[in-house]
């Protein structure tokens, strides 16, 4: 991790002396002395800073507390100046090679553009940082299944994913926000969908309180994500790493949250009656995988002639690797993905490595919702991939 960040630093370093030399040699050339000196302040002050980080994390290798922060100001200081060297590259050298005025004027626009360009970069990952992740989005879905019991027509569940607790440092006001809204739409089911912590389960402790505030109908639901293992910490043993586990799953217990490890429960309603799936981490050779559906179904009623069934599985692919190959899951609920944390309309880089990212999404009478989460995985930005709390009505035909 430590080598990664080094390297960044220095192509950031690279960047930062292209933007400082074409600020020098463009319109900031004609100002005063006083000017040109701030400039090359600027210039060393963030070369230090730009530096100074890998030398931190090599020192304190935890992604918790104000790391995240550190790693928000290293892409604050570092992303801009490496997008402007990436357009200088492309955009502006070549015109270099066209003589005479009319090569230099073309250069100059262009390099005018690229520091908008910059300012603009800046002031997005400022933005997701300060306001963007602290936003929150109900997302509204319907759909109709002729599977589902006349007994539970218009049910609802309500969603929620990837908390990743110590992205909040804990600030209790966002989760009191989030729990007051899931409340507020009066579900019959919550389902939350993994990654409660991102490193350690003591992250949970100051925040049992108020989650454990939660209501629904028929109870709340909650798997585990590839974060709650604990499988990004150094343990000092396995028997540690085991005892971090035991502590998250005792802590959702107490919050009555009801855990399914690769377990299936049934809700009944009169002579009517639904299932609801939980399988563990999988779908995903990219991470460790846990889960085992075909246990979490075993001797259950569970298939094409069984009852209405929504299963909750943490990473997407799982959907199109194994669910819909299993008759009788007639709804899928995933999170994992964030959508990258950033989201401009219909597009997200997320679409380049999952497939399904966010939204809902069908294929003939199954169907699966991805949820972009509420928390933040290492970086504690959120641009345009807004916190969300999905509620779904599904009603039959």
């Amino acid at each position: 991790m430590f080598k990664m960040f080094f390297l960044f630093a220095i192509v950031a370093l690279l960047s930062d002396f292209v933007l400082y030399k074409s600020l020098q040699r463009g319109r900031f050339n004609k100002t005063g002395v006083r000017s040109r000196r701030i400039i090359c302040v600027l210039f060393w002050g963030i070369a230090v800073l730009t530096l100074g980080v890998p030398a931190v994390i090599y020192f304190k290798p935890l992604w918790l507390g104000s790391m995240q922060w550190i790693i928000f100001g290293f892409l604050l200081l570092c992303i801009p100046p490496m997008l402007f060297l990436a357009w200088y590259v492309v955009a502006v050298l070549p015109f270099f090679l066209i003589r005479g005025r009319q090569g230099r004027n073309i250069a100059g626009k262009s390099v005018v553009i690229g520091y908008v360009l910059t300012v603009f970069v800046f002031g997005a990952i400022l933005y997701g940082g300060m306001i963007g992740k602290n936003l929150l989005k109900v997302t509204h879905e319907e759909i109709t299944s002729g599977r589902l019991p006349e007994g539970f027509d218009t049910l609802k569940v309500v969603q929620i994913s990837d908390l990743h607790l110590a992205s909040f440092e804990n600030n209790i006001s966002f989760i009191q926000k989030m729990v007051e809204r899931v409340n507020a739409l009066e579900p019959d089911i919550v389902a939350f969908t993994g990654d409660l912590v991102n490193i350690k389960s003591n992250e949970l402790v100051p925040f049992m309180q108020v989650l454990s505030g939660i209501k629904a109908k028929y109870g709340v639901y909650s798997i585990l994500g590839n974060h709650d293992y604990g499988d990004y910490y150094r343990w000092n043993s396995p028997r540690e790493k085991d005892a971090n586990l035991e502590a998250l799953l005792a802590m959702q217990e107490q919050m009555g949250w009801k855990l399914l490890n690769d377990t299936t429960v049934f809700i009944r309603k009169g002579t009517d009656s639904i299932a609801v799936i939980g399988v563990q981490n999988m779908g995903d050779a990219a991470f460790k995988e846990y889960g085992n559906l075909g246990k979490a179904i075993r001797n259950t009623s569970v298939g094409e002639e069984g009852p209405f069934a929504i299963l909750l599985s943490h990473n997407p692919r799982h959907w199109r690797n194994e669910v819909l190959h299993t008759p009788g899951i007639d709804l899928t609920l995933a999170g994992h993905t964030h959508a990258m944390q950033i989201k401009l309309g219909n597009f997200s880089p997320s679409r380049w490595i999952y497939g399904d990212w966010n939204g809902l999404y069908r294929e003939g009478g199954q169907y699966m919702y991805v949820n972009r989460g509420l928390g933040c995985a290492l970086i504690p930005i959120r641009i345009g991939a807004t916190p969300e709390i999905t509620c779904i009505k599904i009603k039959s035909r």
